[in-house]
Formats: C-alpha cells, structure tokens, sequence
C-alpha cells in the first residue's frame, strides 16, 4: 500500500514520493518546572500550560527515475518556509503545523540512482489538529460552542459589523470588543495570538481583550452571548488532540 504525504499545497506523490511508516506513537513533552521544596515530599510542579514541539519522520521512498525526481523534490521542500500544513493519508481526519529538519542530505548522491530510499522529517507544533475544526462555521447568537476534545483551543473568529459602534463577543466569561474603525468587510481576530488583521493589515485598535491572557475554550459546552450589532459571526475552531 502506498501511502501519501501532502506539504503545503504540494502532494508529494506528484513528484514519485510515497513512505512505507511514519512515527506515530511519540508524544511531545510537557513544558513543566519542577522544583525541590526543603521538608516537603515530592517536587512543586510548575506547568507552562504548553508543549515543546515534536518531531515527525516519514520513512520515505521513490521507485524509477529518482535522481530527476529528487532535483524537483528538493526544491519543493527547501522553498516551503516556516510552519506549513503536513498531512498524510494514514491519518486524513488531521494535519500537523511543522517545517521541513532533515533528511534530504543523507540521500545516494549517485548520478545513476534510480530508486531511492529516505526519511524526511519535520519540526511540528504539539498538536494533531482536526481537518473539521479547520473550516469556517457559522455561528448563531443561540448556538452554544462545544469543544469535542480534551484539550482546550483558542478559535479564529471572522467577524461583521453592522455599525461602528463597539460591539462583543463574549464566549464563557471572556470578553472580546470589537470596533470597524476601518471599514473593513470582516475583522479577523486569533483569540490565540490576541490580535485583528484584515486580509495582510493589522488592525489591533479594532479589538479589545477582557483578560491578558488568550481565550481557552474548554471541553464541554460553553455559553456565547453576541452584542446586536454584530451581523454575522464564523469560527473555525482549531480543535486539536496530541
């Protein structure tokens, strides 16, 4: 069975690439402090509330006409820059954020190599993320948000204004107040990076943040109330598991 391995907006089965395994079983490690406390059993655990990223290497082969396909593989995969969606037909209900580490280096430099076998690894960011948590939903005032994991996410929100007066958003508790100071069609605001943008122009005056810290939606069902002038609201959810 051959399996396939997209990076980016690149299928790389177009260029001849399929891998027999994929490291599947590892875990990321949690970002903890342990300290020793003087008369006290047990380390005083400090959580980062965060994992350290993770690496992913596909055991990878090309059979016939390797060395041309190679060429063209090296530059699909060195012109890939920063964090890029990784999929793979093994697991096709998930991607992973990550960025090409290793292995096009350690391939048979021989002229003549007509097959070809090699691994590819990636830097990736903790989690395995939901293809159906990456689609824009929309989202009725009436709707609650539910969180199907055990992991609490941060949504992208896609809003619309019908006024330019402050309008909100506020999802469990935490607050986002939002202005159209620009006039823009939507505002975009990542509850994960605690910024607004439309399209590639950064709009931080537009938004307002009840806590200093992100909004985590945790697991469960969770109440959302939205202010009247808010017309239209999508989400994309950006559930995930590890």
């Amino acid at each position: 069975m051959t399996n396939q391995l997209v990076i980016g907006d690149y299928d790389l089965s177009d260029w001849g690439v399929h891998f027999g395994r994929k490291s599947l079983f590892n875990a990321p490690k949690r970002n903890v402090t342990t300290v020793a406390v003087p008369g006290r059993n047990g380390d005083l655990v400090i959580d980062g509330g965060s994992w350290e990223n993770i690496d992913v290497t596909y055991s990878c082969y090309i059979e016939g006409n390797a060395k041309d396909k190679l060429a063209d593989l090296k530059q699909v995969v060195l012109s890939q820059l920063g964090y890029v969606k990784i999929s793979d037909s093994v697991n096709p209900g998930e991607f992973r954020l990550g960025y090409y580490k290793e292995g096009l280096n350690s391939i048979s430099p021989s002229l003549h190599i007509k097959n070809a076998r090699f691994d590819l690894t990636f830097s990736c960011k903790p989690q395995r993320f939901l293809v159906s948590g990456d689609e824009w939903r929309t989202f009725n005032p009436s709707d609650r948000l539910y969180n199907p994991t055990l992991f609490s996410f941060s949504p992208l929100l896609k809003l619309r204004l019908s006024n330019s007066e402050w309008g909100s958003v506020t999802i469990d508790g935490y607050t986002i107040r939002v202005k159209n100071v620009h006039n823009v069609d939507y505002l975009y605001v990542d509850t994960e990076t605690m910024q607004c943008y439309s399209g590639a122009q950064l709009l931080n005056d537009c938004v307002e943040f009840s806590s200093d810290n992100p909004l985590k939606v945790q697991p469960g069902g969770r109440t959302v109330t939205v202010s009247n002038n808010i017309s239209e609201i999508q989400m994309k959810t950006r559930w995930f598991t590890l």
